[in-house]
């Protein structure tokens, strides 16, 4: 059955949001940041973000399911990896737009 231009937009918004809703978790923007770096086990991950591995599992489930990371295993280890660099290029946008709003707020402060 064909789709509706309405019906694609609709299921691309939904999926815009629920990618949104994801990145909702200080703990998950941690992890994005630091898998922008390169890829990195789970306890890796755990000791630099200084969790636990249950917690982080949660995170991790969250973020693959999401498809903003992939996952390998080699032997007992779990590596992780950002699925494709324009999520980091997307956040680091988002963080750009967040400081010049603080920068913004600042001046308007300095002024009063």
């Amino acid at each position: 059955m064909k789709q509706s231009k309405s019906n694609i937009q609709e299921s691309i918004f939904q999926a815009h949001a629920e990618i949104c809703a994801s990145l909702s978790n200080e703990k998950r923007l941690r992890i994005i940041d630091l898998l922008g770096e390169g890829e990195l086990s789970s306890g890796e991950l755990a000791d630099k973000l200084k969790i636990k591995r249950p917690n982080l599992a949660q995170h991790l489930f969250v973020l693959k399911e999401r498809g903003i990371i992939v996952m390998r295993r080699q032997g007992k280890n779990t590596f992780y990896r950002i699925s494709d660099s324009r999520v980091i290029e997307a956040c680091q946008l988002m963080r750009e737009v967040l400081m010049d709003q603080i920068r913004k707020k600042q001046s308007l402060l300095k002024l009063e």
